[in-house]
């Protein structure tokens, strides 16, 4: 078993990477999204 990372703390590039290497997880998938979401909205 391994340890997934803190999606909160990361970055939008650095989920993207992660999301892109580790396409089955729909938990890094939502938080990517939730942070794009969260900068666009604060544009």
């Amino acid at each position: 078993m391994s340890i997934k990372p803190n999606f909160t703390t990361m970055i939008a590039t650095e989920l993207r990477v992660y999301v892109l290497a580790h396409r089955d997880e729909e938990e890094a998938l939502h938080a990517y999204l939730d942070k794009l979401h969260a900068e666009n909205r604060g544009s």
